[in-house]
């Protein structure tokens, strides 16, 4: 169709170009730079003067965007200030591949007599047969788009039942194309990222907090957050696992990312220091007391009261800072510095006895691991066939299985799992390096190394190995510190509660 011939104007029309790109995972904006080279040259020819450029990149247009497209909101709020009077774009599809928007597009246009430009034409929302064409186009890229997610969720369901990667590769792998036709050969641990990712796991593991691990990360990706390495941590792709919807898939195409025998075991410690809530509830560099959020009001404990709900909180009267009950009617309340040297005492006391010692050496062996591990994977089979059994008929039109023996095996096998992922969440309750270097270490050295630690590593110590309680005076203004009122209960002694179950109920 024949290019529509703009009135003359005194002054040049004020055009908007408009570019968008659905993939640019290197940044580099090629296919918006062809889109604004075609608007350029569309522009020079109608002597229009362009205004402003707006480019989504690795931004998609179609119902399955999870983004937001900032630069055509920008570019919408543009056109209602009145600073527009073209959009040019190089085709249909950049800008949108939905109907609704695309319908949006058009009344705008048309309540703001603004033009439209692209594939080479430009379009009046008052001209009758241009409003039909647009629409028409509209109708034909969101019909490309679903054509496009129909294609993208089959290829990656038959990918996943291949067990072959998808999408990009994760952060330490790197894959290979077969120069002559360029499919993919296979997924590969990348020689110095797939290094520095091992390094990461271990660094968590030993107890580093992960933002200090976060830098590692940096070196490759410099804008990379405590975000991007959560999500690091926790993709089991690295385990040589392929994942689909949330579930494992059989026969992935790729190794792990280090043939070291015990990574298994690192990888699921891990995963178990990212589950810790108590790791969640406090921002370390924003605390300046030792005991927030450590020490609990015991009455609030014994009403039954969650232990995030009783934790004692800081307060100042006459210029002295004191550790108070966090309810109103304030069951106890102590001078900060008394009780925060109490428990230091009791603590570095506590860390040089053979207690301590026992209570943070090693764990049980890897084989011992792997043993629960197995166990707990051939029950779980076997209750998976005896209820595949139950929902199956034989010829007679009887169940494989009764349900009378299905609620038996249940009632075997059930007990018995249990009992094993507990005591494997025990085995792989993390060994934290601090703890290990303070333990068994002479009551004298331990007072100057707690000198030199900081506060973050020092709270880490007071969560990892103490409970504390404070209890009421035994009469109401009783200013003489006893010991009786502080209640401490140590790893490995019964009725310790260990941070990861610290969101639970109070106790009795």
């Amino acid at each position: 169709m024949a290019t529509r011939i703009l009135p003359r104007r005194d002054t040049p029309y004020r055009a908007a170009l408009y570019g968008r790109a659905s993939s640019d995972p290197k940044k580099r904006g090629r296919s918006i730079r062809d889109q604004f080279a075609v608007g350029e040259v569309e522009c020079d020819d109608h002597s229009w003067a362009i205004v402003d450029y707006y480019e989504d990149r690795d931004r998609s247009a179609s119902r399955a965007a999870k983004q937001e497209r900032e630069d055509f909101n920008r570019l919408v709020s543009d056109i209602k200030a009145g600073l527009v009077d073209i959009v040019v774009y190089a085709e249909r599809s950049r800008a949108s591949r939905r109907l609704d928007v695309s319908l949006e597009l058009r009344t705008l246009c048309e309540d703001t007599n603004v033009l439209l430009c692209y594939d080479g034409r430009i379009y009046n929302m008052h001209v009758p047969a241009d409003r039909k064409e647009f629409t028409r186009d509209a109708v034909q890229s969101e019909e490309e788009a679903e054509s496009i997610i129909g294609r993208s969720q089959r290829t990656a369901r038959l990918n996943a039942q291949r067990g072959a990667p998808h999408s990009y590769a994760p952060f330490g792998y790197t894959r290979r194309y077969d120069p002559e036709d360029g499919h993919l050969l296979g997924q590969f641990p990348h020689p110095t990222q797939a290094v520095d990712v091992v390094e990461m796991f271990e660094r968590v593991a030993s107890g580093e907090s992960i933002s200090s691990v976060v830098s590692t990360l940096q070196k490759h990706r410099p804008r990379a957050s405590l975000t991007s390495l959560r999500v690091i941590l926790k993709n089991r792709s690295y385990l040589g696992v392929r994942m689909y919807k949330g579930q494992e898939m059989p026969n992935c195409q790729w190794e792990p990312i280090t043939d070291d025998p015990d990574w298994p075991e690192l990888f699921e410690q891990v995963q178990h220091i990212l589950k810790d809530s108590s790791r969640k509830t406090m921002r370390e560099n924003r605390l300046v007391h030792l005991l927030s959020g450590l020490a609990w009001c015991a009455p609030c404990l014994k009403a039954g009261k969650r232990l995030p709900e009783s934790v004692l909180r800081v307060s100042r009267r006459q210029g002295a800072a004191r550790y108070r009950c966090p309810t109103a009617s304030g069951h106890v309340m102590i001078l900060k510095e008394v009780l925060d040297a109490y428990v230091e005492a009791s603590v570095i006391e506590w860390l040089s006895s053979p207690a301590a010692t026992a209570a943070l050496g090693p764990k049980q062996d890897v084989s011992q691991i792997r043993k629960l591990q197995n166990r707990i994977v051939s029950m779980k089979e076997q209750l998976e066939t005896a209820r595949s059994m139950a929902g199956e008929l034989d010829d007679d039109g009887r169940p494989r299985l009764s349900i009378a023996s299905l609620a038996t095996t249940e009632r075997l096998l059930l007990p018995q799992v249990e009992r094993d992922e507990i005591e494997l969440s025990r085995l792989l309750t993390p060994q934290d390096a601090l703890l290990g270097r303070l333990a068994g270490v002479p009551v004298k050295e331990l007072h100057r190394t707690w000198g030199q630690l900081k506060l973050s590593e020092q709270r880490r110590v007071l969560r990892s190995v103490v409970n504390i309680e404070l209890r009421p005076a035994s009469s109401h203004g009783e200013r003489r510190f006893r010991s009786e009122r502080v209640g401490l209960t140590f790893r490995g002694a019964p009725g310790f509660v260990s941070p990861s179950d610290r969101s639970g109920v109070g106790r009795d």
